[in-house]
């Protein structure tokens, strides 16, 4: 019956210390086991990272200084209106007229998306969303000039490397055989 007894005892000490101790260290493993997974598919998540990174840069880097300028001119990293009135306004003095009444203010942000959120295409772009973000420049001016010069000075602007659209764009006849023109140009640059 000691046997018994004792055995009886030390099971209950053991079931004692088992709902007391035991279960609550179990627990706290189980805590830090999870996080622990976590802290390694973020150590994962950033050694791909870093990869691709340097692939970029490596791509980056093998891109010619022209190329990158004229990268920069189709969508530039910063609003500079002034260097932009100027690219205009030279182009029209090539055509022989003048720009009046310039006027150039900063947009509203739009999406590179267009407004919408794509979902990421690949491994590496889920690695980090980014979502870039393009703001516009609005750059409106009168001038007076022949029709046949205005519209050569309208195709330069097309064959620009700056990406511009023409959003407004109104005629009026006067005695003088030019015309008046009212011009509004959306251009655009991309926010960091």
């Amino acid at each position: 019956m000691n046997r018994n007894f004792t055995a009886l005892i030390l099971v209950a000490i053991a079931i004692a210390i088992y709902f007391t101790y035991t279960q609550g260290a179990i627990s706290d493993n189980t805590t830090i086991s999870d996080t622990n997974s976590q802290y390694l598919v973020a150590i994962n998540n950033s050694k791909s990272l870093s990869s691709v990174r340097d692939t970029v840069q490596t791509q980056y880097n093998n891109i010619s200084l022209e190329d990158r300028d004229r990268l920069d001119k189709i969508l530039p990293t910063s609003v500079d209106n002034i260097h932009l009135i100027v690219d205009v306004s030279k182009m029209a003095n090539r055509y022989g007229f003048a720009l009046r009444n310039i006027k150039a203010t900063v947009g509203q942000d739009a999406s590179a998306s267009g407004g919408q959120q794509n979902p990421p295409s690949s491994a590496s772009s889920s690695l980090l969303d980014v979502s870039l973000s393009m703001a516009t420049v609005n750059l409106s001016f009168d001038t007076t000039a022949p029709y046949d010069k205005f519209i050569l000075f309208l195709q330069e602007l097309e064959k620009s490397l700056r990406i511009m659209d023409v959003t407004k764009l109104s005629v009026k006849a006067n005695d003088t055989g030019a015309y008046d023109f009212s011009v509004s140009i959306t251009t655009y640059w991309l926010k960091q």
